[in-house]
């Protein structure tokens, strides 16, 4: 072989060595974010409380896989789709669910494609918290007797509410009735009172009239069950109610005739001659009578009439 030969091939080597360490330091980019998905990897994907739907663009040099491993906890709430792919162009969607907690929280979506990775993070919304809105009692205006418990039901609006749905229960008036904090009332004196429940900032109340205990009679009699009178007498009638302690002994008194006789709040006047039935009659209708019997004036019957000054006999 010449010298020349020598060297062209010395060239030809160099030259082929030349061009192979230019293609070995060559950097081809394994993982190209594109469209709008460019900016994820610097700012992130904020998603709304709600939850929704995102789409992933990017290139891959190689085959890729997604996975959410650099996140510190378990991700259930956030799903890509595909989760893999041939090298090229590549869609993911990316679905986040509802975040039904008040925080925020976070995840971080890993494309790994051969050597390289590119992480992107996914920052979801905490969802707005839900007030007490109302409260409203099982009764808002009661009428009572003295010693009658009463039990108060309160219902907290809305019930699924991030607010404490503790109710507390408070009296205006402790001398007419008290409450406890599971809404039962005892009532103790009488005259009206104001309970109050409360949740939060709202409340609701419950007016209660508290009135003595009622003894009803049980009978009425009469000190006389038979009178005979002159025409223009009168004979006063005595009622005694029973029980002595029945709180209303009202009575009303009337006559079967009142041609013969009439009577106003036990006083009987004979009329005429005749007979009449007088009946008192108690608020819970129990009743007791005397008979009547009008002689004329001249009559020398007897008369058991009331005394009055002048001759019985006339």
């Amino acid at each position: 072989m010449t010298n020349k030969h020598i060297l062209l091939s010395v060239l030809a080597v160099a030259a082929l060595t030349f061009v192979g360490c230019d293609k070995a330091t060559e950097q081809i980019p394994e993982i190209t974010l594109t469209g709008n998905s460019a900016q994820l990897a610097s700012s992130g994907l904020s998603v709304k409380a709600e939850g929704g739907e995102s789409t992933l663009t990017f290139t891959s040099g190689a085959d890729w896989t997604i996975d959410f491993a650099a996140t510190k906890a378990m991700v259930s709430w956030v799903v890509a789709t595909p989760a893999s792919g041939k090298a090229g162009d590549a869609e993911v969607i990316v679905s986040v669910s509802a975040n039904e907690e008040l925080s925020a929280r976070q995840a971080v979506l890993s494309i790994l494609s051969g050597e390289i990775r590119t992480d992107i993070a996914i920052k979801q919304a905490g969802r707005e918290r839900i007030p007490i809105t109302g409260i409203t009692l099982n009764e808002t205006q009661l009428e009572v007797t003295i010693g009658d418990p009463v039990q108060l039901e309160a219902t907290v609006t809305p019930s699924y509410t991030d607010d404490d749905k503790t109710v507390t229960w408070s009296s205006n008036k402790t001398t007419v009735a008290t409450v406890d904090q599971s809404g039962l009332v005892q009532t103790v004196g009488v005259g009206t009172v104001v309970i109050t429940a409360t949740a939060g900032t709202k409340s609701a109340t419950c007016t209660i009239t508290v009135n003595p205990v009622v003894v009803l009679p049980e009978s009425v009699s009469l000190d006389q069950e038979a009178v005979t009178l002159k025409v223009g007498k009168t004979v006063t009638l005595l009622a005694t109610v029973s029980p002595e302690d029945a709180t209303d002994k009202t009575l009303t008194w009337s006559t079967s005739d009142a041609s013969v006789a009439t009577v106003e709040n036990g006083v009987v006047t004979a009329v005429a001659e005749g007979t009449a039935t007088i009946t008192v009659t108690t608020v819970n209708n129990k009743t007791a009578t005397c008979v009547i019997t009008v002689i004329p004036k001249g009559s020398t019957g007897e008369d058991l009439g009331d005394p009055i000054d002048e001759n019985p006999w006339e």
